[in-house]
Formats: C-alpha cells, sequence, structure tokens
C-alpha cells in the first residue's frame, strides 16, 4: 500500500535525526552482567565513539569498535569479517547498540543474521511494543530461547528527549539466566 504525504513526510524527518534518543548509561549498567569484560563489542549507530553504551562497556573493559552510517550502513551493507576491506579490524562478539526507531526492525533482522552466520550475540535497547506484530512475531518467533528480554522496572529517560515508551533490552544469543529477566533499573 502507498504511503501518504504525512506518513512519507514523518518517516524523512525521522530518518533526518528525529528518532535519534541518545542513551544515558544507567541503562547499559543492566547488561554489565551478562557481557565479559574480554568481549569486542561494536556499537553501530556511534561514529565518534563517545557514546554512554561505548564508555560504559569501555569502563567495564570491553574493546568497543565504533561505527555510524559513515563508515558501515548496518542496514545496508553485511560485513564479511574475513574480507580485509572490513571496516571493522577484528570480528566482535556482541552488537550492542539503541538501533533508529524507524529502523529497528531491520538492525533485529541484521542481528539475528549475524548470530545465525557468525555467532555474533546482539543486544538491543528497543521499545517493548517491538514485541507486537506478525511479522515481528515471525521474525523473532523462530529464534527459540536465544531470543531473551532485559526488562528494566521503569521507563529510561532519554538524554535530551523525554520518552513516553518503555524500553527493553532485546538480546540474541547471551545466554542469560531466563528468557525474561525483570531487573531493577537505578537512574543516576
Amino acid at each position: 500500500m502507498p504511503q501518504n504525504i504525512g506518513q512519507r513526510e514523518s518517516t524523512r524527518n525521522r530518518s533526518m535525526g528525529e528518532d535519534h534518543y541518545e542513551t544515558p548509561a544507567y541503562a547499559v549498567v543492566p547488561l554489565l552482567p551478562y557481557i565479559k569484560s574480554e568481549w569486542n563489542v561494536w556499537e553501530c549507530t556511534d561514529s565518534l565513539g563517545t557514546s554512554k553504551i561505548s564508555s560504559v562497556l569501555r569502563s567495564h573493559g570491553c574493546t568497543v569498535q565504533s561505527t555510524g552510517k559513515q563508515q558501515i550502513d548496518f542496514v545496508r551493507d553485511h560485513l564479511f569479517f574475513s574480507d580485509p576491506r572490513c571496516a571493522l579490524k577484528v570480528k566482535p562478539d556482541i552488537i550492542v547498540t539503541n538501533p533508529p526507531y524507524n529502523q529497528k526492525d531491520e538492525f533485529i533482522a541484521h542481528c539475528i543474521v549475524y548470530y545465525e552466520t557468525s555467532q555474533i550475540r546482539s543486544a538491543l535497547l528497543v521499545p517493548i511494543t517491538t514485541l507486537e506484530g506478525k511479522q515481528r512475531g515471525a521474525l523473532l518467533g523462530h529464534m527459540g530461547k536465544e531470543l531473551q528480554l532485559i526488562i528494566p522496572n521503569r521507563r529510561v529517560e532519554f538524554t535530551g528527549k523525554s520518552c513516553w515508551f518503555p524500553v527493553m533490552w532485546l538480546c540474541i544469543g547471551m545466554q542469560l539466566p531466563a528468557q525474561l529477566n525483570f531487573v531493577d533499573l537505578q537512574k543516576e
């Protein structure tokens, strides 16, 4: 079905940065017990390497490779880590990011492919409503026990923007204690 002008304009505005919500450091803390400090992390939406996600994971001891659309377009490019032209220095153990809201489906689909083809785990900070819908249900449903959730007990206040929706860490292949993991989110 064709989009109407309002939908196209809304999508264009979001793609220009209106759906960029900077993740606060305290939102990353619930991941730390499940991320080994020796892991190599790929933060694929942080072109400068200065996001709170990157800094918290570096403080945890992880090596973080940060890229943005300018270096690697996560949605369009599929990396072959054995290719010497690959922009990443080493194959990551895990992808950790807060994907743009209007591209969350594409990010999830790519993370599933990276897990299935290269055993790269992922943790994506997405709205809880990401679990809704037939297409996402089909996409996520086949992951079985490899799909786990970390669900905070309160909403995250993203830097510089208020957010009306609750979020969760959608994790693939991280071997969490349970498929649903509820955590007490301690705000700074």
